[in-house]
């Protein structure tokens, strides 16, 4: 039965996939919901068939948290980006939540690291590390590096100039505007290797 085909080949496409991912998701639903529209030579009963899959389709993933992240996580994956199930509005709304989301975490002074916690300390060993210490060290002691500022602080240089700063919302705004100027790559180009 030919109503059953694109089930079948959605069947196959997450059967074969190495890593079958969300981003497949949406585009597939209306793949499948566009290939059950009704055509005219369809009988009575392939129409019936069509109607109860695309109604039960529909309410798949209808809430709109999971929607909006669905379709996040299709945009952000370069097979699907174009989005084009959607109007040019709903795709931008859906590029508009991709800039919006690094915002939560955005950090606006570059300098400041979090505060690690206080190790437990022994108060004897202490006191006798002061008496044997006392008078070596006048100066002010520099501030300890990270572990990965040690092993790689020479390597990965990062400047932070106050002033010439970008938000982080233009970084991202223009992070965006770049990736969504690339082409699409083809579905089969993308081999995710774990």
């Amino acid at each position: 039965m030919d109503v059953l085909k694109p089930l079948k080949t959605v069947t196959t496409i997450m059967c074969d996939e190495k890593c079958p991912t969300i981003a497949m998701i949406i585009p597939m639903k209306y793949r499948i919901i566009d290939n059950l529209c009704e055509n005219p030579v369809d009988s009575k009963l392939t129409k019936e068939v069509k109607q109860v899959i695309r109604d039960d389709l529909n309410k798949r993933y209808s809430d709109s948290d999971v929607r909006d992240f669905l379709l996040l996580a299709a945009a952000l994956d370069p097979r699907f980006k174009s989005l084009p199930m959607l109007s040019s509005e709903e795709r931008e709304s859906v590029f508009s939540n991709v800039k919006s989301e690094p915002e939560v975490v955005q950090n606006p002074d570059c300098n400041s690291e979090p505060a690690l916690p206080s190790l437990p300390v022994d108060s004897d060993k202490v006191n006798n590390d002061k008496s044997n210490t006392e008078g070596l060290n006048d100066g002010p002691t520099p501030p300890k590096k990270s572990a990965i500022e040690d092993l790689l602080g020479d390597v990965y240089v990062v400047s932070c100039t106050p002033g010439n700063q970008k938000s982080v919302s233009d970084i991202v705004a223009s992070e965006v505007a770049d990736y969504k100027q690339e082409d699409d790559i083809p579905l089969k180009e993308l081999d995710i290797n774990l």
